[in-house]
């Protein structure tokens, strides 16, 4: 076994504002391209294919309960779905994969006698790539204005943009969340330059936002704002792509 290989015990399954992880004991991510046959006359008799387009598609297997199962129920064609995969975990820095997708299928029951019954969504891509990223602000409850460590994620290229994803799963006591994403050329931000806004939340749900380069600064972190008494249980995904 590689030493780097790991176990699955703690992934983070997150579909806007519901933490679906709990309910999952199998998540599986494709991300690949459309192969297109170029194949003419004259060729060596092996066929030639050129890449297409890119393809993300995201299926999960579901412990069925009555919660989960209306939220998915309801929300198959919901487009441009905030998701999010942590494989590792829920600490600060923990790979993250994220993207928007369209829940295309949502098979609510399937079984056998003696089992535990089950579901399964399938989602794909929905016009927005796959981005391959960090936790930057785990799940957790937030009872006052804070910010993460902060990690250094490399400067984003003229030819990249910077991604994050924002998911608020409950709100604990009414008032308003305001999150950014700050950037700085140092560890302790001594002089930290905001680069993503995300619009002012006052209740639950996800939001999807970017940025073109380029970006000079490397290290890059979540910061968060109450207001109005507000607390929230939320978490900050980001990525350069």
């Amino acid at each position: 076994m590689s030493a780097n290989s790991i176990t699955l015990v703690d992934c983070k399954v997150w579909l806007g504002q519901y933490d679906l992880s709990t309910q999952h004991n199998q998540i599986a991510l494709d991300h690949g391209a459309e192969l297109l046959d170029e194949t003419s006359f004259g060729t060596s008799g092996t066929r030639r294919y050129k890449p297409g387009l890119k393809t993300v598609k995201v299926t999960g297997g579901i412990f069925w309960d009555d919660t989960s199962d209306k939220a998915l129920f309801d929300r198959i064609q919901a487009d441009r779905e905030v998701i999010g995969l942590a494989p590792t975990g829920n600490a600060e820095g923990d790979t993250a994969f994220f993207t928007r997708g369209v829940n295309g299928t949502y098979n609510p029951a399937s079984g056998e006698i003696g089992q535990l019954l089950k579901s399964t969504l399938d989602m794909a891509s929905a016009n927005t790539p796959l981005v391959r990223g960090i936790v930057s602000k785990p799940k957790t409850a937030i009872v006052a204005s804070g910010n993460s460590t902060g990690i250094n994620q490399g400067a984003t290229l003229s030819t990249q943009k910077l991604y994050a994803g924002l998911f608020v799963f409950s709100q604990e006591a009414p008032g308003s969340l305001d999150v950014t994403i700050q950037s700085d050329n140092g560890s302790g931000f001594p002089s930290a330059t905001t680069v993503i806004t995300f619009t002012t939340m006052t209740d639950v749900g996800a939001q999807w936002q970017e940025v073109s380069g380029p970006i000079t600064d490397t290290w890059l972190r979540s910061k968060w704002v109450l207001g109005g008494g507000g607390q929230y249980t939320f978490a900050v995904v980001l990525g350069i792509r």
